[in-house]
């Protein structure tokens, strides 16, 4: 068995060739969330590939081995590749209770997922009963609760009969149109600015004291994958893997040194 922070950040080597395929960093489950089915991987260059989950060799401790470049893709040459990884969901009760964020998941040898860890705490996977856009709902009783308990019931409405729709002549339909008087008098939406936040806008040009850094918290990338532990000393592959998410000047804010 294995952990999906066990593996996050290790180097993919392939055997037959001797050479590195990327570094993981993140993993897909399948639609149902019951089994891994591909890690995405990227390279010194910073492009992404996708990887066969089936075609690990072996989850070692330091690198994960394959045995060759078979089951290995460019990311964006896949479709149907589904960005399926609830890392970082909130999650909450039947009852309400919220528990925390989901910080890992467990899979056993064949890649199943075997239990969700919530902050501390460790639920065995038929334990959640759904898995959606922002939550994870937990049955922490005894009972044997399942999604079906809470399936709406839609009423089936008779289709109302058809109506007979009578097309005004062209010159009826353009007397009856509501004249405008100047197109500047028509309010020009303007366009959706997405506020990116303060910590996101701040540039940091010496990158490298964060070298040996404290933790102070847990920092995710784009896809809820985890770039460095609360508690972790940060590392040159820590500080790598935050430029390719832009979250350089999150690990400042949410860092410090060493007593």
């Amino acid at each position: 068995m294995f952990k999906l922070s066990d593996i996050l950040s290790k180097q993919v080597v392939n055997i037959y060739s001797g050479k590195s395929e990327g570094t993981i960093k993140n993993i897909c489950l399948d639609e149902k969330f019951r089994q891994a089915k591909w890690l995405i991987l990227f390279d010194e260059e910073g492009e992404e590939f996708a990887l066969d989950i089936n075609k690990i060799y072996i989850i070692g401790k330091n690198a994960v081995t394959i045995k060759n470049e078979d089951g290995i893709f460019k990311l964006n040459s896949i479709d149907g590749i589904l960005n399926n990884n609830p890392i970082n969901l909130s999650c909450c009760t039947v009852y309400g209770e919220v528990l925390g964020r989901l910080s890992d998941i467990e899979f056993n040898k064949n890649f199943y997922v075997e239990s969700f860890c919530v902050e501390d705490k460790t639920y065995n996977a038929n334990k959640i009963i759904n898995i959606g856009q922002e939550f994870v709902i937990i049955n922490d009783t005894d009972k044997k609760i399942t999604i079906s308990n809470f399936k709406p019931k839609f009423e089936i409405k008779k289709e109302s009969p058809v109506s007979i729709v009578t097309i005004q002549p062209v010159e009826t339909i353009e007397n009856t149109l509501p004249k405008i008087e100047s197109v500047e008098s028509v309010e020009t939406k303007k366009p959706f600015i997405i506020n990116e936040g303060i910590n996101q806008q701040r540039i940091i040009s010496n990158q490298n004291f964060l070298l040996g850094r404290k933790a102070t918290k847990t920092i995710y990338g784009i896809n809820n994958e985890i770039i460095v532990k609360k508690d972790n000393t940060i590392n040159s592959k820590n500080l790598e893997y935050a430029k390719l998410h832009n979250k350089i000047s999150e690990l400042a804010v949410f860092s410090k040194n060493k007593i």
